[in-house]
């Protein structure tokens, strides 16, 4: 067993240290830290989607931890007027890297209100810092998303709805009153 684990990490430690085929592009360190960055940002919109608070508020930064206790942010998530919205949560992102440890994603996301099951696309940023290893999110991000504020919808209730029952003629307006126009005379022209 020991024989078979070593054999397994030695191929994966030689296919890790192949180059890429001719003609393949290389990804570049942005490129690889973007990837990492937005796996770290669909992880985090699933635990928010599953309701998985307590492991949001584990993965997110040092100071967002300090800032808002475990049970305080999953109390204020659960009263949020906005969750991810089932199979629309990411529908479009860029990340932008700035060297050497912050990260800002730009994310079209689905948002629903649990209300109304209203679903709405927003575009909102996300700050990532890498600390201890790993890209972890601002949890401020995600309380401002949850308090999202829809729209107010027209109500669907009963309506009364007027249907006139006959026509009814449209008069013109009257004709604003004025003095009739004073008659000039003609002068005439004497001749002599």
């Amino acid at each position: 067993m020991r024989m078979s684990r070593l054999v397994a990490v030695s191929l994966a430690l030689y296919v890790g240290a192949v180059p890429p085929a001719p003609g393949a592009p290389a990804e570049t360190p942005v490129e690889i830290v973007a990837r990492d960055v937005e796996t770290a940002f669909r992880d985090a919109m699933e635990m928010w989607a599953y309701r998985e608070f307590w492991r949001l508020w584990e993965i997110s930064t040092d100071e967002s931890r300090f800032r808002y206790p475990q049970n305080d942010f999953a109390a204020l998530m659960e009263k949020g007027n906005a969750r991810p919205a089932t199979g629309r949560r990411v529908e479009d992102l860029r990340i932008s890297v700035m060297p050497p440890q912050t990260a800002v994603v730009l994310a079209r996301i689905g948002i629903e209100d649990p209300n109304t099951n209203t679903i709405q696309s927003i575009v909102r940023s996300f700050l990532f810092y890498y600390e201890s290893g790993q890209w972890r999110p601002q949890l401020s991000d995600f309380l401002g998303l949850s308090s999202y504020t829809f729209p107010r919808q027209p109500p669907l209730g009963a309506a009364v709805i007027i249907i006139p029952c006959c026509h009814v003629p449209l008069l013109p307006p009257p004709m604003p009153k004025s003095s009739p126009p004073v008659p000039t005379v003609p002068k005439m022209i004497l001749r002599r």
